[in-house]
């Protein structure tokens, strides 16, 4: 039961910053191509 939940909050905290990290690389690049 523990560990289920634990790999849950890994999970959940993994895709976030996989979200931060792609929708930085997204404004980046929009800046780039708007400069």
């Amino acid at each position: 039961m523990y560990i289920v939940q634990f790999v849950c909050e890994i999970v959940k905290v993994w895709l976030f910053n996989l979200f931060v990290f792609y929708l930085c690389i997204c404004v980046y690049v929009y800046m780039i191509l708007t400069s």
